[in-house]
């Protein structure tokens, strides 16, 4: 799990869809999928549930998702204060 996977994972849930977060990351639609594949093979569980096409946060996803914003504030935190 890096870092990069985190911030993949938090766009597709900020923009509840893999397409639009492949837009907003500047990514094709099957990094960030595949992005979310590794990540959600990582950790042994599913952070979404697909259906019909669409992915929707599960409750596992949103707990992660809690724990990720706040890891990926302090780790910005600490690079903009370093530089």
């Amino acid at each position: 799990m890096k870092i990069r996977h985190l911030r993949i994972f938090k766009a597709v849930c900020e923009e509840e869809s893999v397409t639009k977060a492949s837009e907003k990351l500047f990514m094709t639609q099957p990094a960030v999928s595949h992005a979310i594949s590794e990540l959600e093979d990582y950790l042994g569980v599913s952070l979404f549930d697909r259906i019909s096409r669409k992915v929707y946060l599960n409750e596992t996803g949103k707990l992660f998702l809690t724990k990720v914003t706040k890891l990926l504030d302090l780790y910005d935190d600490l690079d903009k204060n370093i530089k």
